[in-house]
C-alpha cells in the first residue's frame, strides 16, 4: 500500500545470475487498474535503477520503420555492433 493506493508487487529473477549484472527487478502494478507504475532494478554492484511510470497511453499506433535499424542513415566510417544472439 501506498497512502490509499494499493499495489502488486512481481519480482523477476534472471535464470543465470552469474551472467547477469543485477539480482533482481522488481515491477510494481496498481491493483485498481492494472497498469505498470514502476520498474525496479536490483544491481549488483549496490545501484539500483527506478523508472516511473507517469504516463501510460495504451493502443498507440507506432509504424513498424520505428523499430527497424537503417544503416543507410548514418556515415560509413562508423563501426555497427549487431548483438543480436
Amino acid at each position: 500500500k501506498n497512502n490509499s493506493e494499493t499495489f502488486y508487487q512481481i519480482d523477476l529473477y534472471p535464470e543465470n545470475p552469474n551472467a547477469k549484472s543485477y539480482t533482481m527487478i522488481k515491477l510494481k502494478i496498481d491493483k485498481a487498474n492494472s497498469r505498470l507504475t514502476s520498474v525496479k532494478m536490483v544491481g549488483k554492484d549496490g545501484i539500483d535503477y527506478l523508472i516511473e511510470l507517469t504516463q501510460f497511453k495504451p493502443n498507440v499506433k507506432v509504424a513498424d520503420s520505428m523499430f527497424t535499424f537503417d544503416p543507410k542513415k548514418y556515415p560509413k566510417n562508423i563501426e555497427i555492433n549487431d548483438m543480436r544472439d
